[in-house]
This record gives structure tokens, C-alpha cells and sequence, in this order.
């Protein structure tokens, strides 16, 4: 099988001088026509001038009920129904950690690594800057680096440090197990029956490389599922959870609004960001809403968004006054009727005020789109890049291609 034209390709010459390829997704890979469910392992594949698998990372899975553009394949797309049935068998849930995926493989005799993107020929990935950390687990478990363990597999695991943090901190460089690729080699990666390895052979390699298994548990019921989902909507200091089902081999990610928000933050801190992780922390006052962004990202990334937190306070303050002018007036008509309440309000206000106005007059709670929105509209839009990025990346160097 062709490589689609929408992966990009990363080529260089491995340490036996021969020509090895990483495929990963280009900008547009997650918006064309999916027509081949073994398209997902194109998400970080090795391979040789051959076309033969030589290390393989996670297959591409996407966010429950998130959609692809036009579908071919169904097996993308998982909704909460699928949970539902699954869960009837009993469907694995794990932790999502907020790190670095990092392989372990074995080519030519010798234990390699990388992360999704980067490779460098050697005993660890040189051009990571915190690759020390690496060789430190190899020392704790030696068994880590003897190439003659699980030399047919690609084992993965989620590399977290405060080097690597992307939004969830932690306090040490620890390895933890999260999955392994089987595949067979010196045939085209379209024909290796690439397949992940399910939990009970996963926390054999757990033992035999002395790694600590992901953090895993079972949902027996549609009640568990949807707890499960609902405790993830106010859930701080969580990335969220992976559902495997399907003989383990169908994937789907959950994620909680607090690491989704503060994820999108760090990519580049707009006021339309700002106002969506005030409005998820509950409305807090600037001292607090501070508090959270240093405890996250650091007095560094605090001083490049005072900017746009502060745009933010200004229109948080007109809204405010907004909000009063609209509560005095539904107080001071409240002995209207529905009609004549309602053709004083259109006179009065428009657009978002007279939907909050007719909301406020039943007593409803007011949707948190409506503050979102108005806010937006009496602030200044801003946006700045407020934490340099720690995730290893393809550099420069090795040679990153766009496939023509």
C-alpha cells in the first residue's frame, strides 16, 4: 500500500547505512476520507527501505464523539453508545498520563529508543535535551537495555517530567507502561498484522522490565461509564482516561475540560481561552485565576499572559455592569406580563442581552455561552505564546520531508 500523499515523512540513514522512514500525520491527515482502518498506525511508523516495520508507536485514536470529516470507516468513530455496549463485557479504562510517549525496540542487535517523532541513531535519543533521564531508568532497570527481552516488539511507554510537562505536573522522571505493538518483520507494514498487546500480556512485561503498569481498571455497567464521564467535566489536575475495547484493540480518549483548556492555553493564550478557563474555574477573582496559571505554567508564562488576563478583568468588569443594568430592569417589570415584558425588553436590549434578560425574567440559571460571548464582546482581543514548547520534536537535522 501506497503512503497517502496527507502523511509527511521523516528520512535518514540508520547506523548500518541504510535508508529508514518515520510516517506521521501531516496538518491535514485528520480531515480527509479515512478509508482504511490500517491507516491508524501511520501515526508514528518506522520502517526500512522495504517497507518492513521496524518500531511502531500508538495507532491514531481520537476523543469519544469527536467526528472525522466524511467518514468512510465507522471503526473511527465511537460514540457513547459503543461505551455503553462495551461496557457490558467489561471495557478497560486507563490513565491517560500528560507526558512522552517513548519506545523501546530492538534493530540490529541493540536496544533503541525514540519518542512518536524523533529518532537518532545511538543508545538513546540524543537529540531530546532531557535524554539523561532515559539513561537513568535504564539504570534502575538494567533489564531496560538487554536487547535479547521482547526483541520483536515495539513497547510503549509515557515518559513524564517536569522537563516534559505539557499541562499536568509531576514531581520525578518516572517510566510508566502503557502499551506494546506486535508486528511481523521483513514484510510490507501493510501485511505485519500490526496489533496491540492486551493487558494481561502487558503486565507480563511489566514484571519482566521491572516498569510500573499504567494505572487501569474495569467499567462493568452504562452507570459506571457515565460516572465516569460526568466526575472528568469538573476534574482538576487530570488529563482524563483511554477506553480500550474489542480485544483491547479499539482505543477511544476521554479528556477533562480543565487539561483541554489549559492544553489549548499553553499552544497560545487568546482571550477567547482566558475567558473559557475562567469560566471553567468557576468565575474566580484575578488573585486566583493568577494562582492557577502560575501553579501550571510558571511566574514566566504569568507575566506574558498578565496582558490578555488583564483584557479579559476589563471586560468582565463592563460585563458585570452589563449584567446589574439587566437584572434592575427585569426587577422593575417583573409585574408586567410575559407579553408586555417582552416587547419592553426588545425595546430595551438586543442579541445576547435580550436573551439573558428573557432567562433572568423566568428565573432560569443563564447559559455560560451568554457570559462567554459578552465578555468577548467589551474586551480586547489578544493572543501571545505564553510556554515555550518541552515535547521532543523531529529537528531540523534528520532531515523531515513532505511527501510528494
Amino acid at each position: 500500500m501506497e503512503i497517502p500523499s496527507i502523511f509527511e515523512e521523516a528520512h535518514f540513514r540508520g547506523d548500518d547505512g541504510q535508508q529508514e522512514t518515520i510516517v506521521f500525520p501531516g496538518p491535514n491527515a485528520y480531515h480527509h476520507r479515512w478509508k482504511d482502518y490500517k491507516a491508524r498506525w501511520l501515526r508514528s511508523l518506522h520502517i526500512n527501505e522495504a517497507g518492513s516495520v521496524l518500531s511502531c508507536g500508538m495507532p491514531k485514536f481520537f476523543q469519544v464523539r469527536a467526528q472525522l470529516k466524511a467518514p468512510v470507516n465507522g471503526q473511527f468513530n465511537i460514540d457513547l453508545d459503543d461505551l455503553h455496549k462495551a461496557s457490558k463485557t467489561g471495557l478497560l479504562a486507563t490513565r491517560k498520563l500528560d507526558g512522552v510517549c517513548l519506545l523501546r525496540y530492538v534493530q540490529n542487535g541493540q536496544v533503541k529508543w525514540r519518542t512518536r517523532r524523533n529518532i537518532k541513531v545511538g543508545q538513546v535519543c540524543e537529540t531530546i535535551d532531557n535524554r539523561f533521564e532515559i539513561e537513568e531508568f535504564c539504570k534502575q532497570s538494567p533489564v531496560l537495555n538487554d536487547p535479547s527481552v521482547y526483541p520483536g516488539l515495539t513497547i510503549i511507554f509515557e515518559w513524564t517530567s517536569d522537563l516534559n510537562q505539557i499541562v499536568v505536573k509531576y514531581d520525578k522522571p518516572e517510566l510508566t507502561l502503557i502499551a506494546a505493538v506486535s508486528y511481523k518483520q521483513g514484510v510490507p507494514w501493510y501485511d505485519a498484522e500490526l496489533q496491540l498487546l492486551t493487558l494481561a500480556e502487558l503486565k507480563e512485561i511489566s514484571e519482566a522490565l521491572n516498569v510500573p503498569m499504567v494505572e487501569h481498571f474495569y467499567l462493568n455497567s452504562e452507570t459506571e461509564v457515565d460516572a465516569l464521564i460526568v466526575n472528568l467535566i469538573n476534574a482538576d489536575n487530570d488529563e482524563g482516561y483511554v477506553l480500550r475495547f474489542d480485544g483491547e484493540q479499539r482505543y477511544v480518549k476521554i479528556k477533562s475540560d480543565w487539561w483541554i483548556i489549559l492544553a489549548a492555553c499553553k499552544e497560545k493564550f487568546t482571550t477567547n481561552m482566558a475567558v473559557s478557563l475562567w469560566m471553567h474555574l468557576g468565575m474566580p477573582p484575578w488573585k486566583s485565576y493568577q494562582d492557577q496559571i502560575v501553579k501550571t505554567f510558571g511566574e514566566d508564562a504569568w507575566n506574558l499572559a498578565m496582558p490578555v488576563v488583564s483584557a479579559m478583568y476589563d471586560g468582565i468588569r463592563q460585563v458585570t455592569s452589563i449584567w446589574e443594568h439587566i437584572d434592575k430592569f427585569v426587577r422593575e417589570h417583573e409585574s408586567l406580563t410575559d407579553d408586555e415584558f417582552e416587547k419592553q425588553s426588545i425595546n430595551r436590549f438586543n442579541m445576547l442581552r435580550l436573551d439573558a434578560c428573557r432567562l433572568l425574567r423566568k428565573g432560569d440559571a443563564v447559559d455560560k455561552k451568554i457570559w462567554h460571548k459578552l465578555v468577548l464582546q467589551n474586551c480586547k482581543q489578544m493572543g501571545r505564546k505564553i510556554v515555550e514548547s518541552t515535547t521532543p520534536t523531529l529537528k531540523t537535522q534528520e532531515f523531515a520531508t513532505q511527501r510528494e
